[in-house]
């Protein structure tokens, strides 16, 4: 019985549809944006000619698959060739399903390639189809190589799990409430507060500072970050702006006047001081350092609603 070329895998002769199950939503959920086909085939220009070559190669029935799997454990090389070219195209099926997840394709079909020789010579013909058997171990492959490869920084294979929980349960939520809170995801899956939480900031992707942002390829993520401890251009200005301000109204100030003000308030780098302290400095007396404060405030003051500041602005305290 010939197969159907769309038909990859069967189960007892019969065809079955390959379950790619809760972890495919998993990964896709946990990975930047899916890449599509066309995008992998710009990525390689060699697979293009890899998938015409392949597309040659013959499809087995089950009476083939068969007689060649005995002729493969009995050390036969050409069967065990003629296997792993047959199911090439059962490779690539596999392989296109989990594209743009950190993995190139080709890096993809490459270790699904792998897992088919493996498969090929561990396969026992009186146990089932090669297909079914070749199906899980190629899917392990690929899958063990996205959790390997796809990111930057590896996680162990365990969290995947979890991640997967965690995922599952969401859409679950999602479907029935609409809108998703993590404790809710705690209870469901009856884990104890914070589990969720610390589930979706594993499956968060990192992203290099170097990577272009859009069509030009000269803006990167990291011109894109404010840097909290610098002022940006708009607040330098404006402190330009106060600056001068404020040395113009220092400026009408006499020497005295202006050397209480930056002793009491620890203007010019100076230290702050109390009335004591200044009074003991300049050779004062305590009341003599009063006045000249209030009087360079007033006259602060004056001279700043003169040039436009309001009474808020300019509102030194007595």
């Amino acid at each position: 019985m010939k197969r159907n070329e769309d038909d990859y895998s069967y189960r007892n002769g019969d065809s079955f549809q390959l379950d790619l199950n809760i972890e495919d939503e998993v990964m896709s959920q946990d990975s930047p944006k899916r890449a599509s086909v066309t995008h992998e085939h710009d990525e390689s220009g060699n697979l293009g000619q890899y998938f015409r070559e392949i597309a040659a190669y013959q499809l087995l029935s089950k009476e083939e698959e068969y007689a060649l799997g005995i002729k493969a454990m009995e050390g036969d090389q050409q069967a065990i060739d003629k296997l792993i070219t047959a199911n090439l195209r059962l490779v690539v099926s596999i392989a296109r399903k989990y594209a743009g997840r950190g993995v190139s394709l080709a890096d993809l079909i490459q270790e699904g390639n792998m897992g088919l020789m493996s498969s090929v010579i561990k396969f026992n013909p009186d146990k089932g189809r090669f297909t079914t058997y070749a199906t899980w171990r190629i899917r392990d492959v690929i899958v063990r190589s996205v959790y390997n490869q796809g990111r930057t920084i590896r996680l162990p294979i365990h969290w995947f799990d979890q991640n997967k929980s965690y995922f599952s349960a969401r859409a679950q939520l999602g479907v029935d409430c609409g809108e998703v809170k993590m404790q809710d995801i705690d209870v469901l899956l009856n884990k104890k507060s914070g589990w969720a939480l610390k589930a979706f900031q594993r499956s968060q992707h990192t992203v290099s500072l170097s990577e272009p942002c859009g069509c030009d390829e000269s803006l990167t993520v990291l011109s894109l970050i404010v840097d909290d401890k610098q002022i940006s251009p708009e607040e330098f200005l404006v402190y330009i702006e106060h600056e001068r301000v404020v040395s113009s109204l220092l400026a009408i100030l006499s020497e005295n006047e202006l050397a209480v003000l930056c002793g009491r308030f620890g203007l010019d780098d100076c230290d702050i001081k109390s009335v004591k302290e200044m009074s003991v400095e300049m050779k004062f007396s305590l009341e003599w350092i009063r006045q000249l404060e209030i009087s360079a405030k007033k006259k602060l003051r004056s001279q700043a609603c003169k040039i436009g500041y309001t009474k808020e602005n300019c509102s030194f305290s007595e």
